[in-house]
């Protein structure tokens, strides 16, 4: 069965080597394998302290529902995209049809506009 050592045991373990104890003896006296130690202590050199796990199973993240979820914003976003596109061709089709038509016809001499009664 394997032994569960909680966070503050494995940081003095850690702390025990960076002042410098030799990890075999440290293996032989805790009755822990090196590889393990190892790896606690690159850890805490690499990530931190926090990196060590505490006692208990770890939180797992569902990595397939992040998936899910960041392909499902990607999809969104160029829809969005697309919208905005539509949009400045719209308004782009637009301005040029008013300009259009303004220089078809002068101000005041619009077809169907009543005259001026001045």
């Amino acid at each position: 069965m394997n032994r569960v050592f909680d966070r503050e045991f494995k940081l003095g373990v850690v702390r025990r080597i960076q002042a410098g104890e030799a990890i075999a003896a440290l293996s032989r006296e805790l009755g822990i394998k090196r590889t393990v130690l190892y790896r606690w202590k690159y850890a805490v050199e690499q990530r931190g302290a926090e990196s060590l796990r505490s006692v208990g199973r770890p939180q797992k993240e569902p990595k397939q529902q992040a998936v899910d979820e960041n392909k499902q914003l990607r999809e969104r976003m160029a829809e969005l995209e697309r919208f905005v596109g539509k949009q400045q061709l719209a308004i782009r089709f637009f301005k040029r049809a008013s300009a259009h038509i303004e220089g078809l016809y002068p101000p005041g001499t619009v077809p169907g506009a009543k005259g001026s009664t001045k």
